[in-house]
């Protein structure tokens, strides 16, 4: 027989750039001593990096894309006894991303053929085998882009800046989404505006999107996809929100640059792989607006 696990599991849902550590066990199950045993695995899939592949001793055939292991590399592929067992392992990387176009419902596939043309007298036929295939599928890389501008081409600008104690101003954040991989379920974008930073209750989305929304309690701002399309920003448009915020800052905040959002984050469920994902962004303060950078300073 032949067994696969890839990274200790029969059940391994996959990200692009993952380092994937295939493990064959092979074992004789026949009453036979087998001799001139031979193992393939065949690697179908245009996400594996064939670059990165380390066999550990298999011959990689390009032409087909298959890995041979023979009694040369597997001293016990020379005669397998009756119950005996053992394993070869190899190594192979996941590209670094999707596609540029996109694209749904990737998986990776290796299939194991043992076999031998050395047939024992007395058993029918040309050959024996025992054949065993895996698929591992792969979960998308949404993107969550978040900028904040203080002179926005929609909203325009109120107030100084840098900014100055006592007065306010606002900023424009904008949210945008691509998703080149599986279609996602219960998507939503959450982030948190800091003690001082006012949610203001102007906002734009694309046709057809759910407006965010500010829950004080939590001071957090949430916007509800639901469903994220696979080909969001890639094929299609992106998603994108944005929305206004302001800032009165104190005298204590005079001379250093205020936060504006932090904590922000994509989470959703992949419908293809099952898995929870969930892309964070790195928060953002006066001095790191696209418009006006490292002016945030208060005055």
């Amino acid at each position: 027989g032949a067994a696969i696990l890839v990274n200790d599991s029969s059940d391994y849902s996959a990200f692009a750039g993952d380092d994937l550590n295939y493990v064959i066990k092979y074992s004789n199950n026949s009453n036979y001593n087998l001799v001139g045993v031979n193992l393939t695995i065949k690697l179908e899939g245009e996400m594996y990096d064939i670059s990165s592949l380390d066999t550990k001793g298999g011959y990689y055939d390009n032409s087909n894309g298959t890995i041979l292991w023979n009694a040369s590399t597997v001293s016990d592929f020379a005669n397998l006894a009756p119950n005996k067992k053992g394993q070869v392992s190899f190594r192979i990387k996941l590209k670094n991303s999707i596609g540029a176009t996109g694209s749904k419902n990737l998986f990776v596939r290796a299939s194991a053929r043992l076999s031998t043309p050395n047939v024992p007298s007395g058993v029918g036929g040309d050959e024996i085998f025992a054949e065993s295939s895996l698929v591992t599928k792969i979960s998308t890389q949404p993107t969550l882009n978040q900028t904040v501008y203080f002179n926005d081409s929609a909203f325009g600008s109120s107030g100084p800046f840098p900014p100055e104690v006592g007065k306010e101003t606002s900023f424009t954040v904008h949210w945008q989404i691509t998703n080149p991989g599986n279609d996602m379920s219960g998507v939503r974008i959450t982030g948190i505006l800091p003690a001082g930073v006012a949610w203001k209750s102007i906002v734009s989305v694309g046709s057809g999107q759910p407006e965010p929304t500010f829950n004080k309690n939590t001071s957090e701002v949430i916007w509800n996809l639901g469903v994220l399309p696979q080909g969001v920003g890639v094929t299609g448009a992106k998603y994108e929100a944005s929305f206004q915020i302001t800032i009165k800052p104190a005298i204590n905040q005079k001379g250093s640059s205020i936060l504006l959002i932090r904590d922000s984050k994509l989470s959703g469920v992949d419908t293809f792989t099952k898995q929870n994902i969930i892309v964070p962004v790195r928060d953002i303060s006066t001095n790191e607006l696209v418009d006006r950078p490292n002016e945030g300073i208060v005055q």
